[in-house]
């Protein structure tokens, strides 16, 4: 920045920021260091100061009905370069809607500038929200969610019976331990009940877990799916094209650019085998995708 320009802004500050005491200030000593900010007695300057910004507030009267409400106003007592005593005055948050106004100081970022980049990031989000709204209220979201619960609650109940079953049996394998005399044969069933009747638990709760997971995968999921069916689209044309300008000998195609940075040293016949490979290998790639595709996105009924 220039000297210049330095004192262009010098003076811009003066003219419209800085605001000079409206009556004599000589006999008031200034401070010998700048006041604790939490627990303090206000300079007399500063007093002072407020009162006039409070003067100025009164005589605003589109803003009187918002000031009713609570506003916090603050001042700066400050010296220029030709040694002049001023303050500077300042609000928090917006006034009327604005955050800059010709007796205040401004902020550092205009938060409310249209094409600013909070306003801009603001709008997206607004649109994710709006998005996220949209999605909670679609019928097909909300049968999944109620599907959820629907299986949870089948899938705790089946547990719990399953675990009252199981527990039963157990202590039935005690009785007869205690009160019969079992022979080898009986004990290696009792074990054997008692070691499957564990694993099918554990297999049991393992598959509750799976089924509940499946329609909040299948919500998740949808979304996701987006950026795969573009890549897959992608590859399709690619692969659509590679074919066609083999078979076709399109001139077009391959007295391209970019064709031409591959084939530069091929004859025209080798070129065409060349990309008819390339759209062969993308396609097959297409498949691939798309199989895999199908195999993550779980199949709802109904």
């Amino acid at each position: 920045m220039t000297s210049q320009e330095k004192q262009i802004i010098s003076n811009y500050i003066k003219r419209t920021m800085i605001h000079f005491f409206k009556n004599s200030i000589a006999t008031i000593k200034l401070p010998d260091k700048f006041t604790y900010p939490f627990h303090y007695t206000p300079h007399p300057l500063c007093i002072i100061a407020t009162k006039e910004v409070q003067a100025y507030l009164t005589s605003q009267s589109q803003w009187q009905k918002e000031l009713q409400q609570g506003k916090m106003f603050g001042v700066l007592i400050v010296q220029t370069p030709e040694n002049k005593i001023g303050y500077l005055a300042a609000f928090s948050g917006t006034l009327a809607g604005k955050n800059c106004h010709p007796f205040f100081v401004p902020p550092i970022y205009d938060l409310l500038q249209p094409q600013g980049f909070f306003k801009i990031e603001e709008k997206r989000i607004s649109a994710i929200n709006v998005c996220i709204k949209k999605t909670q209220n679609d019928p097909r979201y909300i049968d999944l969610l109620r599907q959820i619960e629907k299986e949870t609650i089948q899938s705790q109940q089946e547990l719990t019976e399953a675990k009252e079953f199981f527990k039963s049996a157990k202590k039935n394998r005690e009785i007869r331990r205690k009160t019969g005399i079992p022979d080898a044969k009986e004990l290696a069933a009792m074990i054997r009940e008692s070691q499957f009747q564990k694993a099918e638990l554990k297999r049991m709760e393992k598959y509750t877990q799976e089924k509940n997971v499946e329609p909040a995968t299948t919500m998740n999921d949808t979304p996701a799916l987006i950026p795969a069916l573009i890549v897959l689209c992608l590859f399709l044309i690619s692969g659509i094209l590679s074919l066609c300008a083999a078979i076709a000998d399109w001139n077009w195609f391959f007295n391209s650019k970019n064709c031409r940075m591959l084939t530069s040293r091929l004859s025209r016949r080798k070129a065409r085998w060349l990309y008819g490979i390339i759209g062969c290998l993308i396609l097959y790639m297409t498949v691939v995708i798309a199989l895999d595709i199908l195999s993550k996105t779980p199949i709802i009924d109904g």
